[in-house]
């Protein structure tokens, strides 16, 4: 019988694996999502659209997603950790396959859509930018990460940026078309027409703030002006990254492919070698 201590330093010996990030819903459950509903109430305790009243029983999805909420329980989550969080659009697009619920469910993002022209939502529109240092846009905008807090304003809130808040200018919602992620750049970017890409959609007259959300697996919906709308078939989408940086990821993935590529080539060589001797009966 093997020894117990040997089996705690056994290496396995074979291919190693990449870590992928685990894809799901939050879950009405005692160890997150019971707080997350709590803390979101207490923070927005009567402001409707907001707080949420529904009765959700143990182990259900928490629904009715919408852009505040989402936010709110991205930024519950960042002050639990830094590799749990709600799916950034990059993130949806970049593994749109493997959602959970993809296609009959929506789900907001951790982000908000800025344009660059005056338009819906301007009031958080100019809050968000002067938060940046800026006046104005003259390219469409991805902001992830901001934090909503109760306030006096029309919607009965304010973004706040925190550390973990990040902007990207976003040439992709110039125009509605499809997009696929970038691994060269961690980004989204046009897909070309016989590429394979993510149906988008933005305002043609690139104006106000807007939701960042995945419509019910037809499409990344950057046009929404319905901060607050909501409905039961709404999720909260996480994203439990493993430790370490996408880009290390990125990197090792590009490894084995190379390393695959080389051992092909390898055996194509071999195998001529091969033919050429039961060809010739010499190498």
């Amino acid at each position: 019988m093997t020894d117990t201590k040997t089996l705690q330093n056994y290496q396995l010996q074979g291919n190693p694996a990449i870590p992928v990030p685990i894809l799901g819903n939050m879950i009405y459950d005692q160890a997150l999502g019971e707080e997350a509903v709590a803390r979101l109430n207490e923070a927005f305790r009567g402001v409707q659209g907001i707080e949420d009243k529904t009765q959700y029983g143990k182990g259900n999805p928490v629904a009715k997603s919408n852009t505040l909420r989402n936010l709110f329980y991205h930024s519950f989550l960042r002050e639990l950790s830094d590799h749990l969080h709600i799916q950034s659009p990059i993130e949806m697009v970049r593994h749109w396959n493997a959602l959970l619920e993809r296609d009959t469910t929506y789900a907001d993002s951790n982000a908000i859509s800025v344009f660059p022209n005056p338009g819906p939502n301007e009031e958080l529109r100019m809050a968000v930018l002067r938060a940046f240092g800026k006046t104005a846009t003259t390219v469409p905008l991805l902001v992830m990460g901001l934090k909503p807090v109760k306030s006096d304003t029309s919607l009965g809130v304010a973004l706040k940026r925190t550390d973990s808040t990040e902007v990207r200018e976003a040439p992709y919602l110039a125009k509605s078309g499809r997009v696929k992620y970038d691994p060269a750049t961690h980004d989204l970017v046009a897909a070309k027409d016989d590429e394979e890409g993510v149906q988008i959609w933005v305002p043609e007259d690139q104006s106000g703030l807007r939701r960042a959300c995945r419509g019910m697996g037809v499409n990344l919906n950057c046009g929404d002006v319905g901060l607050l709308s909501s409905f039961v078939g709404g999720r909260a989408p996480m994203i439990q990254v493993p430790k370490g940086r996408a880009e290390d990821l990125d990197k090792l993935l590009q490894n084995f492919r190379e390393e695959d590529l080389r051992l092909i080539q390898k055996m194509s060589a071999r195998r001529e070698k091969a033919l050429q001797f039961y060809r010739t009966g010499q190498f």
